[in-house]
């Protein structure tokens, strides 16, 4: 019995550290991700601020922003080979990008979300959020992945993230919901450290 459950430890011992090799493999190619993936968010953000200023009407010649397809390559080999805290962060940007995605088309396609003031400032959290989730990847693309330790969610984050995507949240405002700011504030307590809502 001894002899068997030491035999199961050195494998288990060995998968895990094949794992990391993987990871730390992938990891060489997040900083260019991250890098494509902030452009892509900042042209979203300029569409949803120019839509906001204009009633919902985009430029002519605006096209959805694409994210380049080595982005969800990247994300997803590093899914693959992370530990569960790396793993549901990545998993959550990418499944907030894909509504973000479906929500950035209709708008481009002429069919602006109503309420539109209210949509338009929910769009702007959303694309706030994935800014400030993005955030905190960039210390883990050059450090090791046992560093990165989900914290609770500050709203520091997401001041941050508004500031790099030229959101002013403190202007953007709806009459029933109040500012982006205070919106963003509300819904602090029902994130939790992954920026997934708490169910309660």
């Amino acid at each position: 019995a001894y002899i068997a459950r030491a035999t199961e430890r050195k494998a288990r011992e060995k998968e895990e550290n094949q794992r990391k090799r993987d990871f730390r493999a992938e990891q060489a190619f997040l900083p260019d991700a991250l890098s494509a993936l902030c452009a892509y968010l900042k042209s979203s953000a300029d569409i949803y601020t120019y839509a906001w200023e204009n009633d919902g009407l985009t430029k002519a010649s605006t096209v959805s922003p694409e994210i380049p397809d080595t982005v969800r390559e990247t994300f997803r080999n590093c899914i693959r080979h992370a530990n569960p805290n790396v793993g549901n962060h990545l998993a959550n940007i990418l499944r907030g990008i894909q509504i973000h995605q479906a929500r950035m088309g209709e708008l481009v396609a002429g069919n602006p979300p109503q309420p539109l003031d209210i949509n338009l400032l929910t769009y702007m959290y959303a694309v706030g959020e994935i800014q400030a989730m993005v955030n905190r990847v960039f210390p883990l693309a050059r450090n090791d992945e046992n560093d990165f330790v989900p914290t609770a969610v500050e709203y520091e984050e997401f001041r941050t993230a508004y500031s790099i995507l030229g959101i002013d949240e403190k202007f953007i405002e709806n009459t029933h919901i109040g500012t982006l700011e205070q919106f963003t504030r509300r819904r602090l307590p029902k994130l939790d450290a992954f920026f997934r809502f708490i169910e309660k």
